[in-house]
């Protein structure tokens, strides 16, 4: 019978692991027609063939407009387009012409295809209520174009592919400050080298704030989020190799073209009709291997490599330690605000004033119907838009106000858990009604409450990885920048999982520490052994 019982088991594992198998390889592979090896730009356009571009650029519309029968799939940042092609996910990626120079640098299994799609014209964006600062903007990319720097900072970042900064002097008396929003994973656009800002867009809004006589202060958030950030007056410009679209001249001002930027398309070389490998049918079929299964294909050198690029080069373990310590400090400032506001919210609930009863049901269902990170930027960029208040303050806010709604919740259902009869008795024993509810009914609500307790506290660790997206330099935000360094997912992605899973085992700890300290039975053997003793 054990035999037989193992026997089917064996079975079961061989079963699931050739469905998975199966679904692995149909999932990481495409089908593409026939003859379908690439030599133009306009061999994409067929429904085929998918492409990966980046949401709310230029580069997307023109893709398609020109390409109007492929499929697309838009990204947030350039690594994960590149990762999607890697790993056979996509076929092609569209994005400005220097960026995927450099990509091809790096990895030489891709190229870029020699025709172009379309020519950006990149400016620099700010509020339309400051007019003013636009003016002198303009006075500045003028005298950049005909002075000759323009074409020396193209000639350094795109074409001789430097990675190190020009040493610019700030002014000696700054007349104030100058705030830029840019997104620094696009190298050699903007990207952080050595614990600091570098690249193209970083330059030239340095010589920009000297020439404006105003000290610099950069804000690196998400490109969708730069505009959101004009409007609310967090930035004062946005120089993010960003182009004047119709829909955002409606929202922003724009200044007049600083670079004329190329738009390419990268493509795997085996789909290239130049290529030996491109007789073969299946598109970017020798591309699409996983990720993993890709990484692990290495000899142990490469993946020394990998993890030296990752953690090693430029001290690049420092940013996940900055992010490490931002995010416990949301954290815990979040549980501390959200526990603190629990009760207040959980004892309205409770209340028979049906105004304070009203007010916490409806603060509860708008808590728990409403995203999270849709709370963290309607608080961020339209409730304090105009108040120059810090983001992390913000993100605590916001997660502690979504931590309060849970916990009071689970608060309530604790308390109405306590039976009638305890307060009956402590109510005969002299008590007044607050006193009986604060020293004897709380105290066992909150001991039968600390395990869901403990996993609030845990969900508020994992979602504070969306502070990014109002510019605050977090765990998850920190690994996004190291992979668009090195335009590798494997090792950044598991050691930021690592540290979370770590941190969170770390705060179960704790706050099972607490929770035996709570336990009346644990104190009463405590006071037992020193009785004994």
């Amino acid at each position: 019978m054990t035999f037989n019982f193992f026997s089917c088991r064996l079975k079961r594992m061989m079963l699931f692991f050739i469905i998975f198998a199966f679904a692995f390889l149909s999932g990481c592979s495409k089908t593409t027609p026939s003859g379908s090896a690439i030599s133009k730009i306009d061999d994409l356009n067929h429904h085929s063939f998918t492409i990966g571009c980046m949401t709310g650029i230029v580069a997307t519309r023109e893709a398609h407009a020109r390409l109007p029968h492929a499929n697309f799939l838009e990204y947030s940042m350039p690594v994960d387009a590149f990762t999607a092609i890697c790993a056979g996910k996509i076929d092609a990626v569209v994005l400005d012409r220097p960026t995927l120079e450099f990509i091809s640098l790096a990895h030489p299994e891709m190229m870029v295809m020699q025709d172009d799609l379309a020519l950006g014209h990149i400016s620099v964006a700010a509020s339309k209520s400051n007019p003013s600062l636009m003016r002198q903007v303009n006075e500045f990319i003028q005298s950049y174009r005909t002075g000759g720097t323009c074409q020396s900072m193209y000639d350094r970042w795109f074409r001789m592919k430097q990675s190190a900064m020009p040493e610019i002097p700030p002014p000696p008396s700054p007349s104030g400050v100058l705030r830029i929003g840019v997104t620094a994973n696009n190298e050699p656009l903007c990207f952080i080298k050595d614990n600091s800002l570098a690249g193209f867009d970083t330059e030239f809004a340095l010589r920009l704030a000297s020439f404006l006589n105003k000290k610099i202060e950069f804000k690196d958030m998400t490109y969708d989020a730069l505009i959101p950030a004009l409007e609310g007056g967090k930035i004062d410009l946005a120089i993010a190799f960003m182009d004047a679209m119709p829909e955002r001249e409606e929202s922003v001002l724009f200044s007049e073209n600083y670079i004329d930027a190329p738009i390419a398309i990268l493509i795997h070389r085996s789909l290239y009709a130049g290529s030996s490998s491109s007789s073969a049918i299946g598109g970017n079929d020798s591309a699409a291997r996983s990720g993993v299964a890709q990484f692990f294909s290495g000899s142990a050198r490469s993946l020394w490599n990998s993890f030296n690029k990752t953690f090693i080069r430029e001290s690049r373990w420092k940013l996940i330690l900055q992010g490490l310590i931002t995010t416990i400090v949301i954290t815990v400032f979040s549980v501390i605000v959200g526990t603190c506001l629990a009760l207040p919210v959980c004892m309205m609930s409770r209340s028979k004033n049906k105004v304070l009863s009203w007010f916490s049901d409806r603060y509860v269902s708008l808590m728990m119907g409403t995203p999270i990170l849709v709370i963290l930027m309607i608080l961020y960029y339209i409730i304090f838009a105009k108040v120059n208040i810090s983001a992390v303050f913000v993100a605590i806010l916001a997660f502690g106000m979504d931590f309060s709604a849970y916990t009071s919740v689970t608060l309530r259902a604790g308390i109405d858990g306590i039976p009638r009869s305890q307060t009956e008795a402590a109510l005969a024993l002299g008590y007044s009604p607050s006193a009986a509810f604060f020293r004897f009914i709380l105290p066992q609500a909150v001991r039968r409450i600390m395990p869901v307790y403990r996993g609030e506290v845990i969900s508020t660790l994992k979602a504070t990885s969306i502070v990014g997206f109002i510019a605050i330099m977090d765990l998850t935000k920190m690994g996004d920048i190291i992979r668009s360094r090195t335009y590798e997912a494997f090792f950044p992605l598991i050691a930021i999982a690592a540290v979370y899973f770590f941190t969170a085992k770390a705060l179960t700890s704790f706050l099972l520490i607490l929770e035996n300290k709570l336990n009346p039975d644990n104190r009463r053997k405590y006071i037992g052994n020193r009785g004994a003793s």
